[in-house]
């Protein structure tokens, strides 16, 4: 459990980086698809070169093609919605709306795979939405809605994408939990890479722009490897509640590039707002320590 939640926290920085390099990246080129092929491609590059190195012989077979494109073909989708929201949200707030997912990963086990959840993980659970509500609240009894659909979308795609994971993870037969999700990882990355190699072509792609979204890249990719790992170890449901930490983190990376002048990547807003996203944090935080001891 402890390996698991050091790397569900690990997830949660990297992603909270990476939310701010992609908002760098959308202000100079304006568009999400742009940044998810690069970015990909740039991935699947490093991946392709790492996978024969790290993979024993029969360690992957037609057991993984199923979670495969789950997790593959759903982490697409999640993130061309991610990207469209981005442009409507700011990184602090849309981290912690994503934080979502905690209600939908476990729904969806309990309807699909007859997983059963006690008194005090459904708490936790309970307090992550409100968390995340209370981030979104705008004041004067209204919320803002803009980019909400699309952020509905991209929840719904990484709901899916995250128990694929879960599946993938388990399906590679090799002894240690970190190789089993370094294999996983490159399989995905790869797969990705070679799905949207062809709009590299439509796009008229450019080093320039693959250059410019390889700070991403790196950062996505870092957590992407560690999300395994914690999925890995903590179940889809668990490692979600553990990966909310990226509100708190983006909500702290958020206050420091507002107070440099930063103000392209995150919005100035008042001190209260501030505040109430703060407490929405530690409602956040509180949640996962309410799950972490209610699954011992």
């Amino acid at each position: 459990m402890v390996i698991g939640i050091v790397f569900g926290l690990l997830t949660a920085c990297f992603q909270a980086l990476a939310y701010f390099f992609s908002r760098h990246f959308l202000m100079r080129h304006g568009s999400p698809a742009r940044l998810l092929v690069a970015s990909q491609l740039a991935l699947g590059a490093i991946s392709a070169v790492l996978l024969p190195l790290t993979t024993p012989p029969g360690a992957v077979g037609t057991a993984q093609i199923g979670p495969l494109l789950l997790c593959s073909l759903c982490f697409i989708a999640g993130q061309v919605f991610f990207f469209q929201a981005l442009r409507r949200i700011e990184a602090s707030r849309i981290a912690s709306l994503l934080g979502l997912k905690v209600v939908l990963v476990p729904l969806f086990l309990y309807i699909f795979f007859d997983q059963m959840f006690n008194r005090g993980q459904i708490l936790a659970l309970v307090l992550a939405v409100l968390a995340a509500l209370l981030m979104n609240y705008q004041g004067g009894r209204r919320f803002q809605w803009e980019g909400m659909g699309v952020c509905a979308l991209a929840l719904l795609g990484y709901a899916w994408s995250d128990i694929g994971v879960r599946l993938l993870v388990a399906s590679i037969p090799v002894e240690g939990m970190l190789r089993a999700a370094l294999i996983g990882t490159n399989l995905n990355n790869v797969f990705v890479a070679l799905v949207l190699l062809p709009a590299v072509w439509w796009m008229r792609l450019k080093a320039g722009t693959i250059r410019d979204a390889l700070p991403y890249a790196l950062c996505w990719g870092g957590g992407v490897l560690c999300f395994f790992v914690c999925f890995g170890y903590l179940g889809a449901a668990f490692g979600n509640i553990v990966q909310a930490a990226r509100g708190p983190v983006t909500l702290v990376l958020g206050i420091v590039l507002s107070r440099m002048g930063f103000s392209y990547l995150e919005a100035k807003v008042p001190a209260a707002v501030w505040l109430r996203r703060g407490a929405a944090a530690l409602l956040m935080f509180g949640a996962i320590l309410i799950y972490a001891f209610a699954s011992r």
